[in-house]
């Protein structure tokens, strides 16, 4: 609710509409309606202080503007990066082409540096294109694909049970071939790109499969990673046998990519772990050195690097490893410090038109070129960000400030001189205050998760 500045008989209120009333409230006028005019979910409604005629809502869809008493509204927020991105595909033929599924603002693709949509409210499939045509996208949860450019109807692509559960890897060599894991069943394809394509079954495991990829060089070869933490091989697309079991849990986040250069090696992650094999997956070693504790969600390779390129994301930074390095080297400068990353993909064609990709629940979608060893010194380096406690000393209310990614969601301990324990304070969000005014005067210890530790006097 808001009250205008110069006539207090003057209330707006908002939330899925915006409502107005001139007699302090006692009866109100709908001024617009949740699809059209104003965008819906409604924030805030606020004229600025040095123009009483500029009334602003704040909404998922950003910032409208009315200059006419909340009648007409009219966007603002050109060069805001704050979409809520659940979901983001990346073209494999183009890199002008890219799909996010966002939070109350549909699906909206990027074609040719403009951006477009195409459906409205939430929109979060995964999706993923094929390498016959660049504009195709194929949708996770609905089984159903589309051409964005041309912006045509859906049509099913065969599949029944479907869900973002499922995992997806078409063929590069043959453009007609594809594969996808549902539950513990792994089907195939060999007629994807036809008005009906069917499914067949290749093999059904003993438990559900967490992901699984194709060797680029070889259809036949095929890795498949079971929530059991069991690892199976195929050399010949039809037989399997399990040839290892991952070092850690594959339960929860889990994935496989083979390095194009030399099929031999494969890399693995399985929660905060990544691991490298030299042999087609029969031996693991733990590679995660420079990572840090958070999930990784995403891995991908650089098909056309002779020297093992590949970047993978945790929901808090990009990072970049290949042959030469011991550690994995943080590329994630200049990204957002607190929105969380939802996806990672890069448009590879061997030149310097490649890109990699990441998009934000809450900063929308961003974007670099390919890792170099002359960028990284200058450019990649990683911004670690601060813990600011303040006013220190002080007698009852202090701000905390936290602009390292990781500690976001964890708990801070509060200790007295002695290491007492004396109360755990949630980090639920960068700017926390917090209230001491009932404690006892002296010195105490604010010790962090990443072992940060900050001295609070209260007087």
């Amino acid at each position: 609710m808001f009250a205008d500045r110069n006539d207090a008989n003057t209330l707006y209120v908002c939330g899925h509409v915006v409502w107005k009333s001139t007699n302090s409230g006692v009866s109100w006028s709908q001024l617009t309606n949740w699809w059209e005019n104003c965008h819906t979910d409604m924030h805030q409604i606020i004229s600025s202080p040095f123009d009483n005629t500029k009334l602003y809502n704040i909404n998922d869809g950003g910032i409208f503007l009315s200059t006419d008493g909340g009648n007409v509204w009219n966007p603002k927020s050109d060069g805001i990066s704050a979409t809520e991105v659940y979901r983001m595909g990346q073209s494999k033929l183009s890199r002008n082409i890219v799909t996010i599924g966002t939070q109350d603002n549909g699906e909206i693709y990027l074609n040719n540096n403009t951006w477009y949509c195409n459906r409205g409210g939430d929109w979060g499939s995964k999706a993923t294109f094929d390498y016959a045509n660049a504009n195709i996208v194929y949708y996770y949860e609905n089984a159903k694909k589309r051409n964005l450019v041309t912006n045509s109807s859906e049509s099913s692509f065969g599949l029944l049970s479907s869900s973002n559960n499922d995992n997806y890897v078409f063929s590069t060599s043959n453009t007609s071939l594809g594969f996808v894991s549902q539950g513990t069943t792994l089907k195939k394809t060999t007629n994807l790109l036809g008005l009906s394509p069917t499914w067949t079954t290749v093999k059904t495991f003993s438990s559900n499969i967490k992901n699984f990829t194709i060797s680029p060089t070889n259809n036949n070869e095929i890795y498949v990673v079971l929530t059991n933490n069991q690892v199976h091989y195929s050399s010949d697309g039809i037989n399997f046998s399990q040839i290892s079991t991952t070092p850690s849990s594959a339960a929860n986040f889990c994935n496989i990519v083979v390095n194009k250069n030399n099929t031999n090696i494969v890399y693995l992650t399985c929660a905060n772990v990544a691991y490298r094999s030299s042999n087609k997956g029969v031996t693991w070693t733990n590679i995660s050195g420079g990572l840090t504790t958070s999930n990784i969600i995403s891995l991908i390779h650089d098909p056309y690097s002779t020297d093992e390129s590949f970047y993978l994301a945790t929901p808090f930074g990009v990072y970049y490893r290949n042959s030469s390095m011991t550690n994995w080297q943080s590329f994630s400068n200049n990204l957002p410090m607190i929105a969380q990353i939802t996806d990672l993909f890069g448009y590879f064609d061997g030149t310097t038109n490649s890109v990699v990709r990441v998009s934000f629940y809450g900063r929308g979608v961003w974007e670099s070129n390919l890792y170099s060893s002359a960028l990284a010194n200058e450019n990649f380096t990683l911004v670690k960000g601060d813990v600011k406690v303040y006013p220190n000393p002080s007698t009852d209310i202090i701000t905390i400030d936290v602009t390292i990614p990781e500690l976001i969601n964890t708990k801070a301990q509060l200790v007295d001189i002695n290491g007492k324990l004396i109360k755990e304070i949630d980090i639920s969000e960068p700017t926390l205050l917090v209230n001491f005014a009932n404690m006892a005067k002296g010195t105490y210890l604010l010790k962090f998760k990443d072992n940060t530790v900050k001295k609070i006097v209260l007087n």
